[in-house]
């Protein structure tokens, strides 16, 4: 469409098109019309740092899209454990062969999650740094769980679920403004 892209990804193949850094240290002058971030900013090291980066890079007017999902959101009790019989449900089918084995038990599980992602930022702190300088253009909540090491067949399930308060929605999307310069 015209556009030139520069990807930022610190495991990246090794391509022109990706700079395999962290995206706070990219050096990339800018400007450009927009930043697009996909399921990693609950990863970055200081959000509101990277917000700053972002507001650098943008035109007055450019869009920040923002794709991820609320690691809090999977804390609840109900939400967390249907995600978790999901999983097994999916490795009892030969689906996560590329994952690590599954703990037999739901709070072994539980336990070993939140080890491996407690230093995750959730959607509380992504709201308050990484989204607050910019104007809010869109936000929606959406279903996530089937994307995270599941199947794409499982996501009308999951957002009827989401739909009769069964369990939590845990992924967003948002987009946000630049605002111009005073």
């Amino acid at each position: 469409a015209g556009y030139a892209i520069v990807a930022v990804d610190p495991v990246a193949p090794p391509v022109p098109l990706f700079r395999r850094i962290p995206f706070e240290d990219l050096t990339e002058p800018g400007p450009f019309a927009a930043v697009v971030a996909s399921l990693a900013m609950h990863h970055v090291g200081n959000l509101s740092r990277t917000a700053q980066r972002i507001m650098e890079l943008l035109v007055p007017g450019g869009r920040f899209i923002l794709e991820e999902w609320d690691r809090e959101r999977l804390l609840d009790e109900t939400t967390a454990r249907w995600y978790f019989h999901q999983r097994q449900a999916a490795a009892a089918t030969g689906l996560l062969a590329e994952h690590a084995p599954l703990p037999p038990h739901y709070e072994e599980w539980r336990r070993s999650w939140l080890a491996d992602h407690g230093d995750l930022h959730g959607y509380t702190a992504m709201r308050a740094q990484l989204m607050a300088p910019f104007r809010e253009r869109f936000f929606t909540w959406r279903p996530y769980l089937y994307r995270y090491a599941l199947h794409e067949s499982l996501e009308p399930l999951e957002r009827a679920l989401i739909e009769e308060g069964a369990i939590q929605v845990t992924g967003f999307r948002w987009v946000g403004e630049r605002n111009p310069p005073s």
